[in-house]
């Protein structure tokens, strides 16, 4: 008897390349000698068309946003998923607006964040996007008075490059320029910790990975963690 397993819903497409990374991470990460059949199951629906997330976005925008995050989460349960990872972390604005049925299947990345975080004894630079930054995501979480002296933000004029490295990987992926910018970037900090909070980190984040560049500082990515969390739940098959 083939007993059932849950199955992991990923509401993509803010931006594709992103979500689609954490499909192939999610993946890798339980390519771990286990027979094929014996992977996560994941259902991704990578809609392109979501409202932007920006600082500056309207009321109305976030509206629109809320109500697309609430029906893309819905149909993932109607397909029979048994939690799901919004991959955006600015779109995680929106949660606390959601349908209880709707909040109350996601894995947050900002929990995720947190967790890396509290794991950390010394302090992190924190990379995000502006609007992650300007919404104060993090500094809204429960848990953030527990590592808040931990935490360190880019200046203003490196947020402003972070940025701009965000927005040219959802346009043109994870390029070894920009791998090699952003090394160089943590680099001036002088801290043991980056933590990658933003969907395109993650994807120059898996270039380190696949070039296997070693850094000076120890890189954490909360989509990885959910991945290895993901694969650590998923058991073989009983027959």
């Amino acid at each position: 008897m083939i007993t059932q397993r849950p199955v992991l819903g990923i509401l993509g497409g803010m931006g594709p390349l992103s979500s689609a990374e954490f499909l192939c991470t999610l993946y890798e990460c339980a390519a771990d000698g286990r027979a094929e059949q014996d992977m996560p199951l994941a259902l991704l629906l990578s809609d392109s068309t979501f409202p932007p997330r920006t600082a500056d976005s309207r009321e109305e925008s976030w509206a629109a946003l809320r109500d697309r995050v609430e029906a893309g989460v819905q149909r993932l349960i109607a397909w029979g998923c048994d939690e799901i990872v919004l991959c955006c972390f600015t779109a995680h604005h929106v949660v606390p607006q959601l349908s209880p049925t709707s909040a109350g299947r996601l894995r947050s990345l900002l929990d995720a964040t947190v967790a890396e975080l509290l794991a950390a004894t010394r302090p992190c630079l924190v990379l995000c996007s502006t609007a992650t930054r300007m919404l104060g995501l993090l500094e809204t979480h429960p848990s953030w008075p527990a590592v808040r002296a931990l935490v360190r933000f880019p200046d203003d004029a490196d947020q402003e490059r972070v940025n701009a490295m965000i927005k040219e990987v959802k346009s043109r992926g994870a390029s070894a320029a920009l791998v090699s910018e952003l090394d160089l970037l943590v680099a001036r900090y002088c801290v043991e910790n980056a933590v990658f909070a933003c969907t395109e980190l993650h994807m120059l984040n898996r270039a380190f990975e696949k070039q296997r560049l070693a850094t000076a500082y120890l890189r954490r990515d909360p989509l990885y963690s959910l991945a290895r969390a993901v694969c650590a739940r998923t058991t073989p098959r009983q027959s």
